[in-house]
Order: C-alpha cells, then structure tokens, then sequence
C-alpha cells in the first residue's frame, strides 16, 4: 500500500490525457505549423494517416505520450515519471524531484536533463531522449530499406511523443514545486472533464491553445547540462521567483508560467515559493453549498481565493478552507491559522486552472513538435545521367531555416500578449548533406512497398547563412535505370549545426528534375529513337583525299577526320541532329517537338561528356588563324515578338587552338575538361557573355564537327582529327516543391 502511493506521487496528467493531447497536435495546424503537410511535402504520402509499423503517425504519437509515463511491463515503477518534474527557481541540479528519506526514494533528474540525456543513456524503458529521437528520425530518412526506415520512423513519432509528454507535464503545478502528490485530483478532473476532439473543451466550454513564441529559441539555451535550445520551452530563466509580472511573455517556459501563478495542495503561501502569495488573491464567497462546520445540518457557501494579480489572473487560485472559522475560535491565534489550514482543491478550481493550463501544455507542446522539424532549405536540382542511369545529382541548396521553425509563427494569436520579435534566420554549419533516391522497379506494386532507396556520400555542408547557397554534388551509390526515373521521389538530408541546436536534422523533398534528351551511342551510331546524320567515307563531301570514320564501341561515339600526306584540299566529318523544321529533308527528334525546336527555358541544362578532342598536329595557318577547327555546337532558334532573329550566336564547346570562331558574334565560345562531365545552365552560358536569352527560345540542331581547311600546299603528313563523345544530354533542372504550408 506505501509503495502504492509512492508511486502514485510521480505522475502528472494521466496517460489518456496525454494521448488525446498529442493525437489533436498532431491533427491541427498549430503555431503556423501543419504536421500532416510537412510529412506530406517530405514525400510521406499520407501525413498523419501513414502507417508505420502497422500504427499511424498520430497513433504513435499518442503512443509516446502514454509510453513515457508507462513504458513497458513494470511501467508500475515510476522509474521514468520521477524524472518528470522542474522546479525552475532552483539550481538544475537540484529542480527534478526530491523523493523521500532524504532523497533515497524515488529522487529524479529535472525533466530537462532528463529529456537532453546523451544518445543511449536514457534508462529504463528506453531511450527517447531529444538527441535519441533526433538520431532516429536521420536514420529514418537516411535508410535505404523500407523496413529499417519505417522502424525508424515509428520510433521517430513515438519519441517524439514522450518529449511531448515531458514539456506538458509541466502544466501541472506539483510538477514545478516539487510536490509528490498521492492523489491525482486535478489530473483526474482533466481526464474526465476535457476532451481534445475536434477541439479543446474544458467542462464543454472550448478554450484555443496557447501559441509559444519559437523564435525565442534562437537564444540558446541557458543551461550548460542541458545545450539544446528546446529547453527553454521548459525553463527560460526569466523568471527568479521576484517577478511574476514576467511569466506572461509568449516565451516564457511552461515551468516559470505554472510555478508563478498556480499552487499545489502543499504549497500554498508556501515560505518557499514566494508567488503566489496572500497578495495576489482576494477572498470571493462563489455560488456553492458546502456544509456549515459551526451549525451542523446547515450549509454555508464556499469562498475561494481569487487571484488578481501579480501574473496571471481572472481564476480561482484555491478554495478556502472551510475550518477557518471553527480553527480561529479554538486557537484564537491568527499567526497559527496557516500552520493548520489546507485550503481544498475542489472541481471548480479544477476547472479554472484547466482552462488556463491545458490551453498552456498544449502550445508547448506543439512548439516542441514544430521546432523539431525546424529547418527550411529550398533545392534546385539537375540529375546527371550516365550510362543510361542517374548516378549523381547536382543541387543548389538555400538556407531558409527561419527563426520560427519550420514555418514562421503568428506571435500576434496570443491574446495574452503582443509582443512582435523580429526573426532573423538561422545559420547552418558543420554538417553534411546527403540525398536519398526512392523508386519503384520495373513491376513493382504501385503502393510503394518494392520500392528501391538509394543513397549518397556525404558532403560538406560548409557554413550557410539565412538566404546563402551553394552548389554541391551528389554520387549515388548506386545508379537509378533511366527507364524507372519518372517514378523517382527524392530527399535532401542535413545533420550538423543549426542555430544553437548540435545534431539537428532537416530533411526536404526534392523534385527529381527531367530528362529531355539523351544519346548514349549503346544502339549504334544511327538509331531509330535519335535519327543522327553523319557524314560517312566516300561521300560527296569530300574528296577522295582522306578517312571518314564514325563508329560506336561501349557506348562511346568515335568520330576521326584523316587527310592523307601530300593532300592539300579541306576535309570534313561532321555528325548532327535536329529538333526543329529546319531542314524537311531531315527528321527530328520526336515529332511532339515544336517545329520551331525543343523549347529552351532558363532552368535548362546541357551536360556532356568528351573524352577526346585532339589532332596530331596543327596544319600551318596565317599568324592568329587556324586550319584546323574541331568542336561541339548547339544551334538556336531565337524569337522576339514573333519575328525570328538571325543570326544569334551557336554555343560552341572546343579546346585552345580548335575553335572555329571566337568573336562572340556567330559563336560563343567554351572550352571544357576532356574527360570530365560538363554540366552547364543554358541561359546562364549566354548571360556570362552579355546576350539576353529572348522568350521563347528554342534549340534547333546539336553538331559535333571535325573541319580540315584547304592548305596552299600539299601536306607532308597526314592530319588527324579524333573525338571521342561519351553522352549528350539536356535535362529540365527543379525547384523544390511547394513552400510548407
């Protein structure tokens, strides 16, 4: 029976309370902040409603509020609800529970050491600590088989649940004045008379939650033990048990807020806890019957004290003791009455601090869920192709991390204050990014349960500040087939520093970009999909002075152009395709394409690989001029205003010495790294040389040219030109998806 109540005394609000609480965060857009629309833009199709590990997500987050306090078969023992307490006007050492005999029953750490324990350590009954959850929620994201990543994200939803749990415990006034309390009167009250579906009803009467001010958490956190910033939605050291007026700011922690304004049964005007106090109630006789001590078979009506001031007010803080009378009669020393006077915790009180509290727990409570998915970044995307496979992503990747979390709160719903912060962005820094590729196989079931996940390597993230952006390049460690490419889903991951939180983690869906064309010479060097024309030997091109060759060996394109010894006349090899009406004779592309061309738009990119593009030795020319012009060429179709412009400039891609013009009026010239994959933005290459992209614009013809000139006289050696092109192709680069609602 002692170890009964002994374990009673640890508990806040009950396990139900909590998952009702929780279910409904879950289910409304609090603090600016849609949980079902984050995990539907984070490419969880189902929000809320996605099963993992045969429960949903709001399930498992109900799941945590009730596993905290009770988390596996001795959840009898309060081993973890003793851990449950902060009483924030003393050192953090010593704010969790005292327990008894000295401490050598039932002592706890603060509820904020508790919920900041370092990964591993959190025991019994496992270990949902902030940086615990934190690391399941990378591994979540990061892991590339679906039942490890939804493991991971059970245990996500579920952990984050129990923080919950934590922060909202701190509503109830034992918790925050170190006050055991063997039975749970205020709690049962709640469990009975508040319901959270569809919206919060306190007694039938609804109440709208609290709305924390998140971006107060880029202030750090006050305490060494405990460094992630979310502890100051327990505890933000503003309030030092002298200024209660302070316990009304929307960034106050629930700590401070409860312990300033409400008491428990054994602490009212407690010597210890200066507020509140006589001076902040005046005593109100209310509208109900108890019986009268003095006149037994007659009643009498209850009177409470009213708080009125000093922090909150506008309830009843607590009845009045209905001996007070008798006591002073008997004793007759009113010096003494406090000694003996318990003043009662009835329904209607109950019902006050409900009203105030539970809108209170919660806020907070929602805060905690929005600042753990705090980070914002914006991507733009190009996949880069090889082999007939996606094997790298190249992103460009913003820093939007504002100060409010994941989205930006309204400050300005608390009734209760209108205090406005300015919210200056969040520095990102010491991290890594890396990406995940999903995608459903050839056959495989729609519901994507044979999806495939593919990761990368890490990458430096450097620093980013609010609005900076980098680029940075993705290798996957294994390749997406081109042919399962349209159904690939995308994620963006980053763990490191974010603001003041160590280990943060943000994940952001990506759109996996577009391929618009690609040719990787592994059906010839003429196939029926991407009709190339290609000069061949003995053409009428040429004189029967040299070789054309133009072959494919493993996947690569092999194009020379040879001009004999003692041969003076020119000689070319030149390979092409179209994809516009600019020649009937010729086929295009795909027959969908705009007669005037593939249509060129500015987040169009080309990439390539060249692997050789040499010639034996330069045939003599005029000082400044060359004989000998080799490269790779796109061709446009410009329109402004519905008039063709002619002549705008071919982008030419060679090396020193072999390009054909370099004037920057027919060509804009480039050179590249043989061997290297070239990725390169469309627009952009115009821009850096001052041309304005006009609208539309299209491309009408990609050429690869080998071009011997006549000479004066016969050479005396042969000349040889060798290309040797790998892939070509032009991919649709994209933004990220839609900003979180």
């Amino acid at each position: 029976m002692l170890f009964c109540l002994f374990f009673s005394t640890c508990y806040a609000l009950e396990t139900d309370t909590h998952r009702d609480m929780n279910r409904y965060i879950a289910r409304k857009p609090l603090n600016g902040f849609s949980l079902d629309t984050y995990l539907k833009n984070l490419g969880i199709q189902n929000g809320i409603n996605e099963v993992f590990n045969s429960k949903r997500v709001y399930t498992w987050l109900g799941e945590g509020g009730i596993r905290e306090d009770a988390p596996d078969w001795y959840s009898l023992l309060p081993r973890r609800a003793v851990n449950h307490f902060h009483n924030p006007l003393s050192d953090i050492s010593e704010a969790g529970f005292h327990g008894f005999f000295g401490g050598t029953m039932l002592h706890g750490d603060s509820s904020i050491v508790w919920s900041q324990k370092p990964l591993g350590e959190q025991s019994p009954g496992g270990c949902y600590s902030w940086e615990d959850v934190q690391n399941y929620f990378f591994k979540a994201l990061t892991a590339t088989d679906k039942a490890s990543r939804d493991n991971y994200f059970a245990e996500t939803f579920r952990g984050l649940g129990q923080l919950m749990h934590l922060v909202e415990d701190l509503s109830v006034p034992e918790h925050t004045r170190d006050d055991g309390h063997v039975f749970k009167a205020y709690e049962g009250w709640v469990k009975d008379n508040v319901i959270f579906n569809p919206e919060i009803k306190v007694n039938g009467a609804s109440v709208n939650p609290f709305y924390y001010d998140i971006s107060s958490l880029t202030q750090g956190s006050p305490f060494p033990e405990a460094g992630d910033p979310v502890a100051r939605l327990f505890d933000s050291q503003a309030y030092d048990g002298s200024n209660p007026n302070d316990t009304l700011r929307p960034d106050i922690g629930l700590s401070e807020y409860t312990n300033a304004n409400f008491v428990s049964p054994d602490t009212i005007f407690s010597a210890g806890l200066t507020y509140p106090a006589n001076i902040s109630t005046c005593v109100k006789v209310q509208d109900l019957d108890i019986p009268d001590p003095l006149n037994p078979g007659n009643t009498v009506l209850r009177p409470y004290y009213m708080k009125i001031g000093n922090g909150d007010s506008g309830y009843r803080l607590a009845g009045v003791d209905y001996f007070r009378v008798y006591r002073i009669s008997q004793i007759g020393e009113y010096d003494k009455i406090d000694e003996y006077s318990i003043p009662p915790m009835d329904e209607r009180v109950f019902e006050d601090y409900a009203k105030k509290l539970i809108p209170r727990a919660v806020g907070y409570g929602a805060a905690l869920m929005d600042y753990f998915f705090q980070g914002g970044l914006k991507v733009y995307s190009v996949p880069i192709f090889y082999g007939n496979d996606v094997y790298a992503y190249g992103l460009n990747i913003t820093n939007n991390s504002h100060t409010g979390g994941a989205n930006s709160i309204n400050t300005a719903q608390n009734a209760t204050n209108s205090m406005s912060l300015t919210e200056p962005g969040r520095t990102l820094s010491n991290g890594k990014f890396s990406i995940v590729v999903r995608y459903t196989p050839e056959g495989g079931n729609p519901d994507g349960s044979d999806d495939i996940f593919v990761g990368s390597t890490g990458v430096d993230s450097g620093t980013l500040h609010y609005g900076e952006n980098a680029n940075f390049q993705f290798t996957l460690h294994e390749s997406v087939p081109i042919e399962n490419f349209k159904s690939a889903k995308c994620v963006l991951v980053f763990r490191g520093m974010l603001g003041n939180e160590e280990n943060a983690v943000i994940g952001k869906p990506f759109n996996p970009g577009k391929l618009r064309f690609i040719e990787e010479w592994d059906n010839g060097v003429s196939t029926v999909e991407h009709p190339w024309f290609h000069t061949i030997q003995g053409s009428d091109q040429n004189y029967d002075n040299g070789k054309t060759i133009n072959t494919m060996e493993n996947g690569v394109l092999n194009k020379s152009n040879i001009r004999y010894i003692n041969e003076k006349q020119s000689r070319i090899n030149e390979s092409f395709i179209y994809f516009g009406n600019f020649a009937d004779s010729h086929k295009v592309v795909d027959p969908d394409i705009s007669p005037d061309g593939m249509l060129i738009t500015p987040n169009t990119y080309l990439i390539f690989k060249i692997d050789d593009l040499s010639i034996n030795q330069q045939p003599p020319a005029d000082p400044g001029y060359t004989n000998a012009y080799q490269y790779f060429e796109l061709k446009f179709n410009a329109i402004l205003n519905g008039q063709l412009i002619d002549n705008f400039p071919a982008l030419e891609f060679s090396l020193p010495g072999q390009a054909f013009d370099q004037d920057g009026v027919n060509e804009l010239a480039y050179n590249f790294h043989p061997g290297a994959i070239t990725v390169c933005n469309i627009y952009n290459l115009f821009q850096r040389q001052g041309f304005t992209v006009p609208e539309p614009f299209y491309l009408q013809v990609i050429d690869l040219t080998q071009m011997l000139w006549d000479l004066s006289e016969p050479s005396t050696i042969e000349h040889r030109q060798d290309m040797a092109v790998d892939f070509i192709s032009i991919v649709e680069g994209s933004h990220d998806q839609a900003e979180q609602q």
